[in-house]
């Protein structure tokens, strides 16, 4: 009996040691908010944005595995969710992605990798560094309303110009090394797998950044290319913060370009969130937008008439609540300025605005962690 229960004991103890060597996790975002954007003409429009307005809703699994001598194995499948409708993946109005020819369920995130004291590996579907320094410098981080990252990223779309909106890559491998004395660099490569030629669908982005104590500095570089191996399109992004303590600033620069069209935009930002109390944050950016394409008069401009530009600025005001560390109402306000054929506008959650409207956005809402 003793034997018995030594034996037990010993079982116990290693399938402890096993489940803490190894876990799975659940993980996401249930963001519902009301927008209510004048965007057009025709008067304003008042919509659920089921999808979430601060934060994408989402839903993810995540596990790590204990490899021994320092060695880990990792993976994380992430999906966007609607919490009205339930549906997810890319259906829920999200993009799809580069390379990517119908919907998909994990279209956030679905990669396998190792880490090490040297660094990640990250194999599959994951963000470019260009998205990740935009986001990681945003006061309003990933919000869908007013901030850096959806102001860079989907210009040229928003303007019209059949641009792409690509935030993440597919078939890819992306390396990122350990942090060292504040410096990070990384490099993430999506495999074209055309015969004979390694230029068709591919896509190459690059990394460096430091962060140490109050500051952080990004620089990353992205290149896709399309079915032809010509560029399809390139972006840039510098950006960075400094957290004084009583007020976290940030600042940035973005470019993207999309090949073929010669269309090319630019983006400067200047933001900052301010802890009121505990359990209140302000937050606040404003984003001057260059479209460099040259400027066309619309075909049903008058002769003699002005060109249209498509330049625009956005600014965005807002203030979260804290009810508890995984739950955040929400109250934002922002607008566009657009010139006449320009349709920015300071929210996604919504229609596509008419050119040249300059318009009002407000959003009330909450997000919960879990």
């Amino acid at each position: 009996m003793k034997k018995s229960l030594i034996a037990l004991a010993a079982l116990a103890t290693v399938a402890t040691a096993a489940q803490a060597q190894s876990s799975v996790s659940v993980y996401g975002i249930m963001d519902g908010g009301i927008v209510v954007d004048n965007h057009s003409a025709t008067g304003s429009s008042t919509k659920f944005a089921s999808d979430g307005v601060l934060a994408t809703s989402r839903l993810g699994f995540k596990g790590t595995e204990d490899l021994g001598g320092g060695l880990k194995a990792n993976f994380n499948l992430e999906s966007a969710i609607s919490d009205s409708t339930g549906a997810g993946g890319s259906s829920v109005g999200t993009t799809a992605g580069t390379g990517d020819a119908v919907s998909s369920l994990f279209d956030r995130q679905a990669w396998v990798g190792l880490e090490s004291s040297i660094g990640q590996v990250q194999l599959g579907r994951s963000t470019r560094f260009d998205f990740d320094a935009a986001v990681t410098n945003d006061p309003f981080g990933a919000a869908n309303f007013g901030g850096a990252a959806h102001v860079v990223f989907g210009a040229i779309s928003y303007n019209g110009r059949a641009g792409s909106n690509t935030s993440r890559f597919v078939n890819a491998a992306k390396f990122t090394s350990a942090r060292v004395s504040g410096f990070q660099v990384g490099y993430q490569h999506s495999f074209g797998g055309a015969a004979g030629d390694a230029d068709k669908s591919t896509g190459q982005s690059y990394a460096a950044n430091y962060a140490q104590g109050a500051a952080r500095l990004d620089y990353s570089y992205a290149r896709q290319n399309d079915a032809n191996g010509i560029k399809e399109n390139e972006s840039t992004v510098i950006a960075g913060s400094y957290d004084l303590g009583v007020a976290k600033l940030f600042a940035g620069y973005g470019e993207r370009e999309k090949a073929g069209v010669s269309v090319k935009t630019k983006a400067t930002y200047v933001g900052a969130t301010v802890p009121v109390n505990a359990k209140v944050k302000a937050i606040a950016q404003y984003s001057d937008l260059k479209d460099t394409t040259a400027d066309a008069p619309s075909a049903t401009a008058a002769a003699g008439s002005p060109t249209a530009g498509y330049d625009a600025t956005v600014w965005a005001l807002g203030l979260t609540y804290d009810f508890s560390k995984r739950t955040t109402a929400y109250a934002l306000v922002g607008g566009a300025n657009n010139e006449p054929g320009a349709k920015i506008r300071a929210t996604t959650r919504g229609a596509t605005a008419d050119a040249g409207r300059s318009s009002t956005a407000y959003a009330f809402g909450i997000r919960h962690n879990f």
